[in-house]
């Protein structure tokens, strides 16, 4: 009789334990998605950087982001992405030491430019200081000369209003509406005999 009602009780147990793990809060990444490219300044065409074409394999955006935290009756932006390497990989926009939603923040806010800083040329250098997004910058960028190598620069224009997530919404992937910061120039000129 003992043993059964050490069984009995050990079945119960473990059936508490396994319905304690199936009631806790899932934890939900932050993630992206397809971005989209504005195009009212001209581009190259076929470059890395379209609607069409910007979730492709091995291309990156650096993104900026922070939670907006009510703590002890003070309210605060808490950064969680600071120039952010996220780079495609033929599916999915993935980064290292993933970032989970978290259901105590007021609200995300997300900033977002391509390619990331780790793919500009040497000695470019990328900043922003505050959540507000109102000191973001790209210094020392010298473009080249080559047109095969020259780089299309993207920044999200939104001001960050399509990108705040309430808690109360669903959490779903992050999204972008990039700009052209930089205009493509084509001469043509014609000489005579």
């Amino acid at each position: 009789m003992k043993k059964l009602l050490f069984i009995l009780a050990a079945a119960t147990l473990a059936a508490c334990s396994e319905k304690v793990s199936l009631n806790e809060p899932r934890e939900i990444p932050i993630d992206f998605t397809k971005a989209f490219i504005e195009n009212s300044t001209k581009a190259i065409a076929t470059g890395p950087y379209t609607t069409d074409n910007f979730s492709v394999a091995n291309n990156t955006m650096g993104v900026y982001g922070w939670k907006n935290v009510t703590s002890n009756n003070t309210t605060s932006d808490s950064p969680i992405f600071e120039n952010q390497l996220v780079k495609h990989d033929g599916t999915n926009w993935n980064y290292t030491s993933k970032k989970y939603w978290d259901s105590n923040a007021n609200h995300y806010k997300f900033f977002a430019y391509a390619p990331n800083s780790a793919d500009l040329p040497t000695g470019t250098t990328v900043a922003m200081t505050s959540s507000t997004a109102t000191s973001f910058s790209i210094a020392g960028f010298t473009q080249s000369t080559t047109v095969a190598n020259q780089i299309d620069l993207l920044v999200d224009l939104t001001s960050q209003a399509n990108c705040t997530i309430n808690k109360n919404t669903t959490k779903e992937r992050v999204g972008f509406t990039f700009g052209h910061i930089l205009s493509l120039v084509n001469i043509k000129m014609g000489v005579s005999a």
